[in-house]
């Protein structure tokens, strides 16, 4: 609901979605999940941004480049709201 929210009282969501479900799920649902998540944020009106990390991966590799995507998203964005 708080998206469906801000997004009625005019402001600019962005979503990010920092992972994709290699390694946490087969590869029979993988296929699905981008597409799906393209259609809810149209649906919501909302921008979307894929990280495209493996799904079991955020914990165990080096946060760098976690941080810099993060980073980068907010440098481009300037959201008033996190």
């Amino acid at each position: 609901g708080a998206i469906a929210h801000h997004v009625a009282a005019g402001d600019e969501v962005r979503v990010l979605i920092m992972a994709d479900c290699r390694s946490a799920r087969d590869a029979y649902h993988q296929p699905a999940l981008l597409p799906a998540a393209k259609e809810a944020a149209a649906i919501l009106g909302t921008a979307l941004r894929f990280g495209g990390y493996p799904g079991m991966s955020l914990d165990a590799g080096p946060e760098l480049p976690l941080v810099q995507f993060i980073e980068g998203q907010l440098a481009d964005f300037k959201p008033a709201i996190v």
